[in-house]
C-alpha cells in the first residue's frame, strides 16, 4: 500500500465496473472486500444510478453495515438494525415527470419514476424487461394516465425519471427537458437509447463529498472505480481514482490508475494492487 496515503474508504459504480457477466458479484470481489472491512476497517460503498433495493443485495455481499447511495447521489441510505436511515435525500418536483408522461403519450415511449424504493413504468414492454433482468427488481406497472393521477398525489416529489427510447427520440427529449427544467433537474444521458434525470446539483461526486464529510474522511483518503460519464467527476475528486479496463476514454484519461475489465475482477485486482494483499 502506497505508505503516504492512508485510504479509509473505497466507492464502486455498479454496472460496468463491479459486477460480473451473471450481473453479479464475483467471489474473489467479495473476499476482497470483506479482507479489507474484517483486517483494515475499510468499507466497500456502492454508489449507482440504481433505486436503493437495487443496490442492497450487492452491497450487503460487500460489506453489509456500509452505506449506499442511490440516483446518482440524491438518496443516501445507512442500513442499521434491520432499518433504513437516509443521511442524505434530494429531490425535484413532480412538473418534471408530468411533462414527459405528457410527452410520452403522444410519443410513445418508456417512463419510469423513482422515489427511494418505489419504481412506476407505463407499461410491461422490452425496457421494463431488459430492467427486471438488470436490477432484479420488480416495477409497479401502469399506463401513462394513471401515472399521470398518481405523480400529484402518491408521488409528489422524485428522485429520478428515467427515458427509454430509440436515440433519435432521446435526442430530441433530451433537448426540450433540459431547456424547460434545467433549473431543478440534471439531465444525464446513460446510453444512447437511455437518458436519466435527477435533481439538480446531483452527481456523484456530491453524493460522494456528502457522504465523506458525514463520516469525517478526506477525499485524498477514499478510492473510487468506474466506468461512464457519470463517473468521471467523483474519479477526479477522491485520492486514488480508478478505471476500468472498459471504461470511457474520457474516464481513463481522468484516473490516477487502470485494472482490468470490470467483469473480470477488475475491482478485486486494483485493491489487491494498493492494499498489497
Amino acid at each position: 500500500m502506497n505508505p503516504i496515503i492512508n485510504y479509509r474508504i473505497i466507492f464502486s459504480d455498479i454496472d460496468g465496473t463491479i459486477l460480473n457477466e451473471q450481473k453479479d458479484i464475483s467471489e474473489q470481489t467479495i473476499a476482497v472486500a470483506h479482507q479489507l472491512f474484517e483486517q483494515k476497517n475499510i468499507p466497500t460503498v456502492l454508489i449507482s444510478a440504481r433505486m436503493p433495493a437495487a443496490i442492497k443485495h450487492l452491497s450487503e455481499k460487500l460489506c453489509p453495515s456500509a452505506p449506499l447511495i442511490a440516483y446518482n447521489g440524491a438518496l443516501i441510505i445507512q442500513h442499521t438494525n434491520g432499518e433504513n436511515i437516509i443521511l442524505h435525500s434530494k429531490t425535484f418536483p413532480s412538473e418534471v415527470a408530468r411533462y414527459a408522461i405528457e410527452q410520452s403519450l403522444t410519443e410513445g415511449f418508456h417512463v419510469g419514476l423513482y422515489y427511494q424504493d418505489r419504481w412506476i413504468v407505463n407499461g410491461n414492454d422490452s425496457w421494463t424487461q431488459h430492467e427486471i433482468y438488470s436490477t432484479k427488481i420488480h416495477p409497479e406497472i401502469i399506463d401513462g394516465n394513471t401515472m399521470l393521477s398518481l405523480i400529484d398525489s402518491e408521488v409528489p416529489n422524485l428522485q429520478k425519471l428515467m427515458v427509454m427510447a430509440p436515440s433519435v427520440t432521446i435526442d430530441k427529449f433530451a433537448k426540450l427537458i433540459t431547456e424547460k427544467f434545467s433549473d431543478v433537474a440534471t439531465v444525464y444521458r446513460s446510453a444512447d437509447t437511455y437518458l436519466e434525470v435527477t435533481p439538480s446539483g446531483c452527481d456523484k461526486r456530491q453524493g460522494v463529498e456528502t457522504l465523506l464529510a458525514n463520516l469525517a474522511i478526506e477525499p485524498f483518503q477514499a478510492i473510487a472505480f468506474g466506468d461512464n460519464y457519470n463517473d468521471l467527476e467523483m474519479i477526479k475528486f477522491v485520492g486514488m481514482g480508478v478505471a476500468v479496463e472498459n471504461a470511457r476514454e474520457t474516464v481513463k484519461a481522468a484516473a490516477n490508475m487502470m485494472t482490468g475489465q470490470g467483469t473480470k475482477d477488475g475491482v478485486a485486482k486494483a485493491l489487491k494492487h494498493i492494499f498489497e494483499l
